[in-house]
């Protein structure tokens, strides 16, 4: 049978109808692990270790989570250039100013027609 949701609860996920609901959720499941973690501070240590035993076993997926907490994620630089690395060229060229004046010019000369 299902627990009664506190208004606090309620609250929290009300407002995360509002904007990033996936955001809003994260938090929410961000806030109930980190109060579990707070209760037994000696699983942080278990969980790290089965982390480091399973990296060292050749586990990858063990070894990138690691590395992404420890040092950062790795930032993908993206480049975008013309050929040859030149500058990329732009042909278009809008004068609005120009084509406000073209176009009050025209109105007045009908006017005057």
């Amino acid at each position: 049978m299902p627990a009664k949701m506190s208004e606090e609860a309620k609250k929290k996920i009300s407002e995360s109808m509002k904007g990033n609901a996936n955001s809003a959720r994260t938090k929410i499941f961000q806030d109930a692990l980190r109060r579990k973690l707070v209760q037994d501070p000696a699983r942080v240590d278990r969980i790290i270790e089965n982390l480091l035993t399973l990296a060292e076993s050749g586990d990858m997926t063990a070894t990138k989570e690691l590395l992404d907490r420890s040092d950062g994620k790795a930032v993908a630089i993206q480049e975008i250039s013309g050929p040859d690395g030149n500058p990329i060229e732009t042909k278009a060229s809008v004068d609005f100013a120009k084509m406000i004046a073209d176009e009050l010019l025209s109105a007045k000369q009908k006017e005057k027609k």
